[in-house]
């Protein structure tokens, strides 16, 4: 048992491995994990990673897979938490996030209720211990400035629909989760249901990863499904896909959606409107006059890739079909 001589409240030496398990089926970001690793085993200071992409990247998918290579760097273990579970309204419970970790490293006593003396107590059981701390579904910086600890020794892994560009001044190391070349996401159908099959169909296989705009959570929710049912035909569900605005994948978009602003969320309806999933920022205007700080807010969610050379704006084929079906919902008399 340690006590720590601020606060008075003991700890025991416990060692935690909380990070949930990494899909099996997993392809692709063998550079992106290969770096990431290579950063955990050569710190000299406090990490702070941050890993970011549009919604159904395999940003949590990749954090899991990094939690499992880099177990040798944290011999004190690894602390996980989704914020996901303690969102209440329009923001995070940060005490409730704070007192997880606090119970993981073994404090059994009662808690201050000020998340200031929380966190307090958190940086100091936290100071000299080789721990790594993976955090899903941030989305704005104060969910990890916070609790940040102030050691040498931790590592910290986040990830985000949103590009946390405040977490810079932090150190922060970015890698940004892109969606799946094709090829891979051929190869992603490929684990699921088997070289053969998905062979015979090349080109339905090629259009099941454009219509998945080469996310992985939609590819894998498509796979699953053609795994269970070995006798539907690729080119059958990529026309269902095609056909249907309401399609399980578009639910990798949602998340990212709710956290908008409202100007943000009615900018995206108004994108909806426009069938093509492209378009210039001098049509944009037309839809909302003056839309490049709600162009920002979307690019840093990563709805879309704005580029602002070019003047053009991109949805992609899974954004635009969610776009439209919030057009629907929403501009609707």
């Amino acid at each position: 048992m340690v006590t720590n001589g601020l606060s008075g409240v003991a700890s025991s030496q416990v060692v935690r491995w909380e990070c949930p398990p990494a899909p099996a089926l997993f392809v692709d970001r063998t550079a992106e994990l290969r770096q990431l690793v290579e950063l955990c085993a050569t710190r000299r200071k406090a990490l702070l990673l941050v890993l970011d992409g549009p919604p159904g990247a395999g940003k949590s998918a990749l954090a899991r897979k990094l939690a499992d290579a880099a177990r040798e760097s944290f011999p004190d273990g690894q602390l996980y938490a989704d914020l996901r579970e303690h969102r209440r309204g329009g923001g995070v419970e940060l005490s409730g996030v704070v007192e997880g970790f606090l119970r993981s490293l073994g404090v059994s006593e009662p808690l201050p209720s000020d998340l200031s003396r929380l966190t307090g107590l958190l940086r100091s059981l936290l100071h000299d211990r080789r721990l790594l701390i993976v955090v899903d579904h941030v989305t704005t910086a104060e969910e990890v400035v916070r609790w940040l600890p102030n050691g040498d020794t931790c590592a910290v892994a986040v990830t985000s629909n949103h590009d946390l560009d405040e977490l810079h001044q932090y150190g922060a190391v970015r890698v940004q989760i892109e969606r799946l070349p094709l090829d891979d996401g051929v190869a992603l159908l490929r684990e699921h249901c088997g070289a053969q099959r998905v062979d015979a169909e090349a080109e339905a296989a090629r259009r099941l990863v454009t219509l998945c705009d080469g996310l992985p959570l939609a590819l894998n929710l498509v796979g699953a499904k053609l795994r269970r049912r070995t006798s539907l035909a690729l080119a059958d569900v990529a026309a269902t896909l095609a056909a249907e605005p309401e399609s399980v994948v578009l639910a990798a978009f949602d998340f990212a959606h709710d956290d908008l602003s409202q100007q943000a969320r009615r900018l995206w309806a108004l994108l909806g409107v426009h069938r093509g999933g492209e378009l210039s920022v001098g049509a944009v205007a037309a839809l909302m006059p003056g839309p490049e700080d709600v162009l920002e807010e979307l690019t840093r969610a990563n709805l879309l890739e704005w580029d602002e050379l070019a003047g053009r704006v991109r949805l992609g084929e899974v954004g635009a079909r969610h776009a439209a079906r919030r057009a629907e919902e929403n501009l609707t008399p």
